[in-house]
């Protein structure tokens, strides 16, 4: 059996990126002594984002911080991008592409993999498939790790340091941008 579970994205218009946090944690929490095991991570991504600054840089360290991507753990980690069937420039599109890979570089040589998308079911399953299919143990993100088997609290672990100092640099942001207003 495979079962798909679709979390919002960090950034959401209507839930908080610790709201997410928490949601992710839970889910993990309570799947891990029923034996529930994840086959692999798919992380989704807009070919069509004009750059991969702000919202989608901080998303993905975040998610790196969340579900991990080094060791036997990063083979069981695909980027996806999307949205090519919505691009009306394929040049634009491969460029993008591009970007993305080189972003991700460090990771991909931990062992993820960068996937296109191209809005088929049939492509969709082979993706999945692909991921399932791998072989080696069961994937433990680092979240997993330090909630169950450290059994630290959510607000000490890697990812919810890293969603505060996201929070921080935010904060200073702001702070400048309101001093230079005033």
């Amino acid at each position: 059996n495979i079962v798909l579970v679709d979390t919002p994205g960090f950034d959401d218009s209507y839930t908080s990126d610790s709201d997410i946090l928490f949601m992710i944690a839970d889910w993990l929490k309570s799947k891990y002594p029923e034996g529930t095991c994840l086959a692999g991570i798919l992380y989704l991504h807009r070919i069509t984002n004009n750059r991969i600054i702000g919202t989608p840089n901080r998303n993905t360290r975040l998610f790196e911080k969340l579900c991990g991507g080094s060791g036997e753990g990063g083979k069981k980690v695909v980027f996806v991008t999307t949205m090519w069937d919505k691009l009306r420039d394929q040049d634009f599109g491969l460029q993008k592409e591009k970007e993305f890979q080189d972003f991700l570089a460090p990771t991909v040589r931990r062992g993820a993999q960068v996937r296109r998308y191209d809005n088929t079911k049939e492509n969709a399953q082979q993706i999945i498939l692909d991921l399932a299919e791998q072989p080696s143990s069961a994937l433990t993100t680092p979240l997993e790790d330090e909630l169950v088997k450290q059994k630290q609290l959510l607000e000490r672990t890697e990812a919810a340091r890293a969603l505060y100092t996201q929070y921080q640099t935010l904060l200073a942001h702001h702070k400048t941008t309101i001093a230079d207003i005033e």
